[in-house]
């Protein structure tokens, strides 16, 4: 049962995604709403059935859980002549278990495969990776390693 959920994390963070590399030029703000635009864009995709109704959860208009009931906000951010997203995952990942090891691990991998249009990828507030056009040669989301992954999922 736990490795159908991992596998339909994997599929639910993947329609998340696309969508958001679908439409995001649909959404035109500026840098200092980045607040805004995750109460805008969930409730847009919401309409359009982009987002699975069972990743809606309390009514919420501006996050969305995936099968594990990880809190997942996807923003836009714009710069000169592009538009990338930031993903913030806070998942309650308290113990170390290795099933939260699992799912720790399958979010950065599944978020690694979007590394040239996610901006940063936050699982906790003290660290985060960077994509492709962001990365300064730490904490790089297409260079990240096993090991590095098991310290950040583990610390």
């Amino acid at each position: 049962m736990f490795k159908y959920k991992l596998t339909r994390q994997f599929e639910q963070l993947h329609q998340i995604f696309n969508t958001v590399i679908k439409y995001i030029h649909y959404f035109n703000f500026k840098p200092d709403n980045i607040q805004i635009l995750a109460t805008q864009m969930v409730p847009y995709f919401i309409k359009l059935d982009e987002i699975p109704k069972e990743m809606i959860k309390n009514n919420s208009s501006t996050i969305i859980y995936d099968v594990f009931n990880t809190s997942i906000y996807i923003m836009k951010e714009e710069y000169p002549n592009q538009s990338t997203m930031s993903v913030k995952i806070l998942s309650d990942l308290v113990n170390k278990s290795k099933q939260n090891l699992d799912i720790c691990r399958n979010i950065i991998l599944t978020v690694q495969e979007y590394s040239d249009s996610v901006h940063y990828l936050q699982i906790t507030s003290q660290r985060s990776f960077k994509g492709d056009k962001y990365c300064n040669g730490n904490n790089c989301l297409r260079n990240i390693t096993n090991e590095q992954i098991y310290q950040f999922c583990t610390s």
